[in-house]
């Protein structure tokens, strides 16, 4: 019986380690290949909506698009190369700095809560973005100015 659980214990070590190691081997790869594509961080380059000021063109709402509302007519988003935006947002104006990737975390500097933007599509005239707001997803889109 002894033998039993020494087996029994000696396997269920070695498939630990084993599955581990390969765990690792996963991680390496993955960062390895993390600073190559779209979603890199800030130390990348600009991508195509970076230094272009963006006029809010259309809002869409759970798949209904409209023009923005009489407290969005104003809105824009200017997203500078060296990682600092202004924006203004239901006519309120914010400026700080953002990485940039597939998402960008735009962080005001009047400490105010972060915005987090998911890059849908850009064009280099059009620029649709993911505003989430609690759980609801608004899909903006941005004319180049």
């Amino acid at each position: 019986m002894k033998k039993t659980i020494l087996l029994s214990f000696a396997l269920f070590l070695g498939t630990n380690l084993f599955s581990q190691t390969n765990t690792g081997t996963a991680t390496k790869k993955s960062k390895s290949t993390a600073g190559s594509g779209a979603n890199s961080s800030t130390n990348s380059a600009p991508a195509c909506y970076a230094g272009k000021t963006w006029k809010l063109s259309k809002v869409e709402k759970f798949s209904i698009a409209a023009d923005p509302g009489a407290d969005q007519k104003d809105d824009m988003l200017l997203l500078n190369i060296d990682g600092t935006f202004k924006m203004i947002l239901k006519g309120v104006t914010k400026v700080g700095d953002y990485t940039r990737g597939g998402w960008l975390n735009l962080k005001p500097r009047d400490g105010s809560e972060a915005l987090p933007v998911k890059v849908e599509s850009c064009d280099g005239t059009t620029l649709k973005v993911d505003w989430r707001d609690g759980d609801t997803h608004n899909h903006f889109t941005y004319t180049a100015q």
